[in-house]
């Protein structure tokens, strides 16, 4: 779900919303302007900028101002000058030690969490490399061991929510400056201990990730499956989390939270709390899938009336989509009868909720799960004596047509396969239409059915598609498949030397009147074509050298003999480079590493490489040079790019923001010779309006 209850890395969060309203368009303004270096991965001049806010807030004494400036300016200072990394601490401590407001003391406590937790996490690397210190905690930052950091943010998250008695009478409306406001949601928390909790519990989730949380609670003698139970019982449960013991916390702040709205009688948002926790909980995933869903099944018993139970339906939608796209297709009879389970599941609820905002969801799932679909599977060469058949895969289609062409030439089948797409020029004689017969099925039913070809020519040939509804396919609506009575082996014997064997595909006997077909591609597969290179004839026992001496690296090969040209184009065998060759070539690496594999819209990524140069047989880093780095988005398309220098170590870090509203997924840090990968998703804990 959505994220609509959240506190930014820079936030005004010390005064109520009233405070807010003096020149508020001149400090959005400069803001914006702000927001609009960071995405271009500025921080020199986005330091300035900022310097220029911070002057005019110590003027107007405009404290929101000038704390939301002094944090973004310590996230610069990081950025432009790595000694000044620690400021920012001293700045807010200071802060903390003058404030006796206890919400403003809170506040001021999950942030300073939030900022130990994002510097290990910057320079994981290098301080996990050093000895745990324990007995004392040396002056400055910079020596400290990952539990020295740990525990910092233990105690500083958990004094956020100490003062629960005055943080449960504080309204979250009342702190506007670090909520962002939804209004696709109609549950919310409506406390600022609800939030930090719920803050808290974010931040607990990344500290003791490599520590094994089972074992933790074997230590503490809890049944895994307790960890499933009810509010109430959940609510019993004695984790009392020990020093070092720090993945323990997430669950122990579950605890107090969900005690906390009991108490208060915020039921549906224990049902949102308990929710949020049951995904927390994946991390044990055998415990998750044994008693995850019994879990779900439970709630949505007591709370199948209220609409909060679209919630639970979509949670256990998750874990119904995961066991079906488990199933192979031996055990196709246990898939259907899940996504039947399924269907009707969220069919009975959609009905049941047809005009509340969080249906659509249920609905978006319920059209995934009856996506017309089709899958052709079978040979891509066929001799021309043999039976031919394809078997196709499909799901709720009335009707399924193909039409069968042939193809003038072979190369269109590498073309459809490199390029993604059919050639506009493909020269193709159709040979007739085909009916598929289809069974009426279930819209959620997979079924097959199989497709001949009584075809005995040789030749290329496509099939191509048009199904009613229109169907969703993997790659695009086309087959292509050859029909030939030639196989042929290829092997690199050599530098740049290649040898090919044609025999009959039946028999396997060598084919001794064959040829091979040299094809290159003079420019990329979006600006030119296949243009044959040279013709080879094999000799007596059916085989061809072929001595490379093009720089292309896009070759193909084809057997033809007499009136069989349709034996498919392959491509060269892998290159081979003799262990001479390699010792005394120069081969650069840059090694990318990300602080985390998992982000949101808007975090910021920590990264840091590492480059080496190998001669020789030996290898060392690269020291003093400038490398680019560019940040990529799902569809592979440039977000923001920086030149950074290594250090004498060959070593250097750096930092991309994530653009907001932008299309999730995989995104990229990219640099010559390296690069390094992670996922953007959405906020996904429940959503909540201020009314």
């Amino acid at each position: 779900m959505k994220k609509l209850l959240s506190i930014a890395a820079a936030v005004i969060f010390l005064f109520p919303l009233q405070a807010q309203n003096q020149q508020t368009m001149n400090y959005d303004q400069a803001w914006k302007k702000v927001a609009e270096l960071e995405q271009k991965s500025l921080p020199r001049s986005a330091s300035e900028q900022v310097n220029q806010i911070l002057r005019k807030a110590i003027a107007e004494k405009n404290s929101p101002q000038t704390i939301k400036a002094l944090i973004h300016q310590g996230k610069y200072n990081l950025a432009v000058d790595a000694e000044q990394d620690t400021l920012i601490f001293r700045h807010l401590t200071d802060m903390l030690g003058k404030s006796t407001d206890p919400v403003e003391r809170s506040v001021l406590h999950s942030m300073l969490g939030e900022l130990y937790l994002q510097y290990y996490q910057k320079d994981r690397w290098i301080i996990n490399e050093r000895t745990a210190i324990s007995g004392f905690v040396p002056t400055d930052m910079k020596e400290w061991s990952k539990n020295n950091f740990y525990d910092k943010v233990v105690e500083h998250l958990n004094a956020s929510i100490e003062s629960y008695s005055s943080l449960e009478k504080a309204e979250v409306q009342s702190y506007g400056p670090i909520v962002t406001f939804g209004k696709d949601s109609r549950h919310f928390y409506p406390t600022m201990y609800d939030f930090l909790a719920l803050r808290a519990i974010e931040l607990f989730s990344q500290v003791g990730e490599d520590m094994d949380l089972s074992r933790s609670l074997a230590k503490k003698k809890i049944a895994l499956s307790s960890l499933f139970a009810p509010a109430g019982e959940f609510g019993k449960l004695n984790f009392d989390p020990q020093p070092g013991e720090y993945n323990l916390w997430a669950l122990e702040t579950y605890k107090k939270l969900l005690v906390s709205l009991s108490k208060r009688n915020l039921n549906t948002s224990v049902v949102l709390a308990e929710l949020d926790k049951t995904g927390y909980l994946a991390k044990l995933r055998n415990a998750h899938q044994q008693y995850a869903f019994s879990s779900l099944q439970s709630m949505l018993k007591e709370w199948g009336n209220d609409p909060v139970s679209l919630e639970i339906v979509d949670k256990m939608a998750d874990i119904y989509t995961t066991q079906i796209e488990g199933f192979t297709q031996q055990d196709s009879l246990k898939r259907t009868e899940k996504t039947k389970e399924l269907y009707d599941l969220l069919h009975k609820t959609i009905q049941a909720f047809p005009n509340n905002e969080r249906t659509s969801i249920l609905e978006n799932r319920l059209l995934q799960l009856t996506q017309p679909y089709f899958l052709v599977k079978g040979n891509n060469t066929f001799d021309a004596e043999v039976e031919k058949k394809l078997v196709v895969e499909y799901k709720n289609l009335s009707k399924l047509n193909a039409k069968l062409y042939r193809l003038d030439s072979p190369l269109s089948a590498v073309y459809s396969s490199n390029r993604g797409r059919q050639q506009t020029d493909e020269k193709k004689t159709l040979i007739r239409e085909i009916w598929i017969p289809l069974s009426s099925r279930q819209p959620y039913e997979r079924d097959q059915t199989e497709l001949e070809l009584n075809i005995t020519e040789f030749g290329s040939y496509k099939l191509e598609f048009e199904s009613d509804p229109v169907a969703e396919k993997e790659g695009n609506n086309s087959f292509y498949f050859s029909v030939s009575g030639l196989a042929v082996f290829s092997r690199l014997s050599a530098k740049d030397t290649y040898e090919f064997f044609v025999v009959d595909r039946v028999n396997g006997q060598p084919v001794k009147n064959a040829r091979i077909n040299i094809y290159k591609l003079p420019g990329s597969w979006y600006n030119s074509a296949l243009t044959l290179e040279t013709t080879i004839p094999v000799n007596g026992v059916g085989l061809a050298v072929y001595n490379k001496n093009i720089s292309n690296n896009d070759v193909f090969y084809q057997a033809v003999a007499e009136n069989d040209n349709g034996s498919p184009l392959h491509s060269f065998p892998w290159s081979y480079y003799p262990q001479e060759d390699r010792r005394t070539q120069t081969a650069e690496t840059v090694n990318l590493f990300t602080d985390r594999s998992l982000y949101r819209p808007g975090q910021t990524v920590f990264f840091k490489a590492v480059a080496t140069t190998t001669k020789d047989d030996s290898s060392q880093v690269t020291a003093n040079k400038s490398l680019e780095f560019v940040l990529r988005d799902a569809n592979d398309q440039e977000v923001s790019r920086q030149v950074l220098k290594t250090n004498e170590f060959g070593s250097v870090s750096g930092e991309f923001v994530l653009p907001q509203g932008s299309l999730t997924g995989y995104f990229r840090i990219t640099t010559h010779n390296g690069n390094a990968g992670f996922r953007v998703e959405e906020y996904k804990r429940p959503a909540f309006e201020v009314t």
